[in-house]
């Protein structure tokens, strides 16, 4: 298929993908990287997705991970991509997959989620293949309308990423990097942020504060901060929620509500795939007015 109905396909799929002129991607940062080898342009519309779209120019199986998507902020913090959508969810499957494989000469679109920082905080967008980083450069809404023009002229029949390119009208972006054998800062984030046995914990969407009960306003109480267990299945759900350190004064009840109802999650993934997890978190409870 010419990549051109490719992402007709995916105009259909994803509509958030806008590569033709509707003016969605002045309002969100887009990155690319381009070489003879690979095209990957990513999109974020939120605080919690991205998509994701993939060339693989050789003649070799391509295995995307969700967790080899590092993004750095401007003050040198790290996060990761947790889990991609899966296109076609079932009850047995689950909604994500932490890993997608694209075939030789093929084109993939996936949209990945996590809790990622702001766009517009974004210093660094590397994606991790084989080892080799390939840090995307970061694209204007203008320039990015235009890069997909042309991207749509890619045609992977010809099967050599030179001619592909020159046909296109494509040039080089952003940068690649090697392993160099030793771990690097960027590294050692990385491995600290993932728990034994390549388990990625599970990541909090949303949390917001419950307001204080009125005992623990009456009792003088202007903060609290519960603890509380969760068990997440691997489409992030709660299963149950307990208290593993309360405070009394309703304040025990009312996270638990709190966190059953209105929290969201990404599930944990271990060797790259969703699994049942369970997580500690702290509920903060907001300060009561003076």
């Amino acid at each position: 298929m010419a990549p051109a109905s490719l992402f007709r396909r995916l105009l259909l799929a994803l509509p958030g993908l806008l590569f033709c002129g509707q003016g969605a991607l002045a309002q969100s940062s887009s990155f690319a990287f381009i070489d003879s080898k690979t095209i990957v342009t990513l999109e974020f519309s939120g605080s919690s997705e991205a998509t994701l779209n993939f060339f693989n120019m050789t003649k070799y199986l391509v295995v995307l991970k969700a967790q080899n998507l590092w993004l750095v902020d401007d003050v040198g913090a790290v996060r990761i991509g947790q889990v991609f959508r899966r296109e076609n969810p079932d009850p047995e499957e689950g909604n994500y997959s932490g890993s997608y494989m694209v075939e030789a000469w093929n084109y993939k679109a996936v949209e990945i989620c996590g809790a990622f920082p702001p766009s517009q905080t974004l210093r660094q967008v590397i994606l991790v293949l084989g080892g080799k980083r390939l840090v995307m450069q970061p694209m204007r809404s203008a320039a990015m309308e235009e890069l997909a023009a042309r991207i749509q002229e890619v045609d992977l029949s010809l099967q050599n990423g030179l001619e592909i390119l020159e046909k296109a009208n494509l040039s080089s972006r952003g940068s690649m990097s090697y392993p160099t054998g030793e771990e690097d800062e960027l590294d050692q984030l990385i491995r600290k942020m993932m728990g034994p046995d390549d388990t990625n914990p599970p990541r909090i969407l949303s949390r917001p504060a419950p307001q204080l009960t009125r005992e623990a306003r009456q009792a003088g109480l202007t903060q609290a901060q519960v603890k509380v267990s969760v068990s997440l299945d691997k489409n992030g759900l709660i299963r149950e929620a307990k208290v593993v350190k309360g405070m009394g004064y309703g304040l025990d009840e009312r996270a638990l509500t709190t966190v059953r109802n209105s929290w969201t999650f990404l599930p944990a993934t271990q060797y790259s795939e969703p699994v049942d997890a369970v997580a500690t978190v702290l509920v903060d409870f907001a300060a009561a007015a003076r």
